[in-house]
């Protein structure tokens, strides 16, 4: 029998809202908040490569966190184990997740016990509040303009013409959203076969199959499914360094599956240089000021040297556990390395 300690819990820290859950008695529990409310308006949360260099704040908010991992495969979890119970057979799934401050999407392939991304993509600027930004310019404009005709407004007309196709398919490469016109510009993508599941309540997935997969790693339940259950997630953003000329230069490549590593060269710029300071982007644009920072990687007891002598070789590496690690030597002799990461609550 579990303790109230070692029972299994699942969150789903969204940018608008979180979500919790629990796995008890062989079955998942989404957690209520005080006012009996089953999501909760948020005010600790990952965006994006946040989830890689969290430590932190894992350790701060969850007790014994054992990973990270993006909400598209918590969502391939619970479909998987909820809609497809009979499934033996290799099924590819296509998951959009469009919160409201980003949005993230992947191609995973499962048979309820392998689930296995093939590839994603996303982006941590773009969400549901653009989406409401654009109404808000346009109602701003009409009423600068010629007044308001509340009688008259036809808001969803007005949305699909603010939102078009062309735009949102640049923009939101997968889709997909409540919003019914995100749903159908998601299946003239598509063949006609393709099936679009409204099975799952989406403000409670995530933490429903960040629950199940707890469980797993638990080994908190009897259940063969739960407890045969394999993952194998992807970045979902290029991690590197900036070059000369403002360049962004990848180290560890956008869908490269994790763990995975990959070194650099440090060479020191000033005559007998102790320490160097590195910072970290994720992203996938080749300007730097595209991308986004994580993290400093802060080298200490580089050893003297003419600038341009000393050469550091620094390896980046992704864990299982979802953190971003860096070792550095100087001729084989292992140096000082510390990480500052980003704050994801600033």
């Amino acid at each position: 029998m579990l303790t109230k300690s070692e029972i299994p819990f699942g969150i789903d820290l969204g940018t608008t809202n979180s979500c919790g859950a629990v796995w008890w008695k062989e079955q998942t529990e989404v957690v209520r908040n005080d006012l009996g409310a089953r999501t909760t308006p948020s005010y600790y949360y990952f965006d994006g490569i946040e989830s890689y260099v969290g430590r932190t704040a894992k350790d701060k908010r969850l007790t014994n966190p054992k990973n990270v991992y993006y909400d598209p495969m918590a969502t391939a979890i619970s479909f998987m184990l909820e809609c497809c119970p009979c499934c033996t057979a290799y099924t590819n799934l296509f998951i959009l997740d469009l919160g409201g401050g980003g949005y993230s999407v992947a191609i995973i392939k499962s048979d309820r016990k392998n689930f296995e991304t093939l590839a994603v993509g996303g982006n941590a600027k773009v969400g549901a509040r653009d989406f409401d930004y654009l109404i808000y310019e346009w109602i701003k404009q009409k009423l600068s303009e010629e007044g308001f005709d509340v009688e008259n407004f036809n808001q969803k007309k007005r949305f699909k013409i603010l939102v078009q196709a062309e735009a949102v398919r640049e923009a939101l490469r997968t889709r997909g959203t409540r919003m019914p016109m995100i749903e159908t510009m998601l299946k003239n993508l598509f063949l006609d076969e393709t099936k679009f599941s409204k099975v799952l309540n989406p403000d409670e997935v995530v933490a429903v199959g960040a629950s199940v997969y707890a469980a797993a790693l638990m080994k908190a339940s009897k259940r063969p499914e739960i407890l045969g259950i394999n993952i194998v997630e992807v970045l979902l953003m290029s991690i590197g360094v900036e070059i000369a000329g403002g360049k962004f230069k990848p180290i560890l490549l956008v869908n490269t599956k994790i763990p995975c590593e990959n070194n650099f060269e440090l060479t020191t710029s000033e005559d007998n240089q102790r320490s160097a300071l590195i910072p970290i982007y994720e992203g996938l644009s080749d300007r730097i000021e595209e991308n986004k920072w994580i993290a400093d990687i802060i080298i200490s007891e580089l050893p003297f040297g003419k600038a341009g002598t000393i050469k550091a070789d620094v390896k980046l590496s992704i864990q299982l556990n979802g953190i971003l690690t860096a070792v550095a030597t100087v001729k084989g002799i292992v140096v000082d390395v510390s990480i500052k990461y980003k704050t994801p609550w600033k």
